[in-house]
């Protein structure tokens, strides 16, 4: 939907830049319609395929299962944060601020997890707290996360790697250390993205510990899109 004054410019800006984002990986825009109104509004669908029984799906962890992420967590919570303070940045508050403005979902990640044996995946978009809860409650168990091994982004501020959301890395839980060691070696080799174990599938239970061994409920900190 566009609004009366959006100009043919920034139109054709907004469709390169999709052009651009849909060649990155392998797209092809076959279509739009578009309509006048008071503000202007974007939806996009995006659809694909995948081999028959090679879905990785949120609903499949299971106890004893290792949980791992991609990357590291809270960089575009920082950089959203950061571009409203303003200039001037550091090296590593540029880096965040990239990461809001230019989110790069791991599209080839997600098959190496899956070949390696990953039981269960989701995207981290409302931050890992509340996405690794989704996870557990689709796939009927419970969690131990260590809050200390998260990997935060050097600019993140406290609370923003576990709540942050919108960093797009992949939430996984592996059957085995063996099968994290396998994929985190394919990761680091063909896209340089670490793999971090950050805890345990148990069979009930929400919880986090701490460093003297002490539990605590895990709070689904992040994005809640009912709220």
């Amino acid at each position: 939907t566009l609004s009366d004054d959006v100009d043919a410019g920034w139109t054709m800006e907004l469709f390169g830049g999709m052009r651009e984002a849909s060649d990155e990986f392998a797209c092809t825009l076959i279509g739009g319609n578009l309509a006048r109104g008071a503000d202007v509004t974007v939806a996009i669908t995006v659809t694909g395929e995948v081999a028959r029984g090679a879905a990785v799906r949120r609903g499949g962890a299971k106890p004893e299962d290792v949980v791992v992420v991609t990357g590291t967590l809270g960089g575009a919570a920082a950089g959203r944060r950061l571009a409203r303070r303003g200039a001037p940045w550091t090296e590593d508050e540029l880096d965040a601020i990239h990461r809001h403005e230019r989110p790069a979902p791991r599209v080839g990640e997600a098959p190496v997890l899956a070949r390696n044996g990953a039981t269960a995946m989701i995207d981290v978009s409302d931050g890992l707290a509340r996405d690794l809860v989704r996870l557990c409650e689709a796939s009927g168990v419970g969690v131990r996360l260590d809050p200390a091994t998260v990997p935060a982004h050097p600019a993140a501020a406290e609370g923003e790697a576990l709540g942050g959301g919108e960093d797009y890395e992949l939430l996984a839980t592996m059957p085995s250390a063996g099968a994290v060691a396998g994929a985190a070696g394919e990761l680091a080799d063909v896209f340089a993205t670490p793999l971090t174990a950050i805890g345990t599938i148990t069979t009930e239970g929400l919880q986090t510990v701490d460093d003297s061994g002490k539990t605590h409920p895990l709070e689904p900190s992040g994005w809640d899109h009912f709220a």
